[in-house]
């Protein structure tokens, strides 16, 4: 589907924190996004697949998992209302990834496709500089989640991650959490109860 106009209006107001862009160059954008809603648990990108779109969450919350020896999925990663929720590296690499994305909930998501991104960027250069920077809040989250939320002690880590969506109990279940901070289902209930 298409986006609508407020949607591409909230998408404005959300990006012009990391780089203002003019409303002309949205309403060229327009034509490129698509929204996308994901039933709950359904799979967004499936192992061993090539990421075919960028992806921001604009509601509801997206789980990264990768497969552990076992061939288990683990949970890794946390993604809610306005993080760009995609294999950022398969995106740009075109080569299949063995990372899962989720929809923990019913999600919505406003997309653009890899193989129109070329296009975009041709007749809307003005558009890089904004996804340069997407591209650095990008990483910027990666290491934001790798250093400061999960070498936190568990419990801190634990609050932090359950401030980011009000829905985050329902959606997650008690081994997502064993998974993101690598301790028991034990300790996990004992941090729901103090929480």
């Amino acid at each position: 589907m298409k986006i609508d106009r407020l949607l591409l209006i909230q998408l404005k107001e959300k990006y012009d924190t990391v780089s203002k862009v003019n409303w002309s160059t949205y309403l060229k954008l327009e034509k490129f996004l698509e929204v996308r809603t994901y039933p709950r648990n359904s799979i967004i990108k499936n192992f061993n697949e090539v990421e075919t779109h960028s992806r921001l969450v604009w509601k509801g919350v997206v789980t990264l998992h990768h497969l552990n020896n076992k061939g288990q999925s683990i949970t890794r990663m946390v993604f809610c209302d306005g993080d760009n929720a995609f294999d950022f590296l398969s995106y740009v690499s075109q080569k299949p990834s063995p990372s899962l994305f989720l929809a923990r909930n019913e999600v919505t998501c406003v997309e653009l496709r890899k193989d129109i991104e070329p296009m975009v960027l041709k007749q809307i250069p003005e558009i890089a500089d904004l996804a340069i920077k997407i591209n650095h809040e990008i990483i910027s989250k990666l290491y934001h989640w790798n250093t400061e939320i999960l070498s936190q002690p568990k419990a801190d880590a634990y609050n932090a991650i359950m401030k980011m969506h009000k829905d985050l109990l329902i959606c997650l279940q008690v081994k997502d959490f064993q998974h993101m901070l690598g301790i028991g289902k034990s300790t996990i209930h004992r941090l729901r109860q103090s929480g």
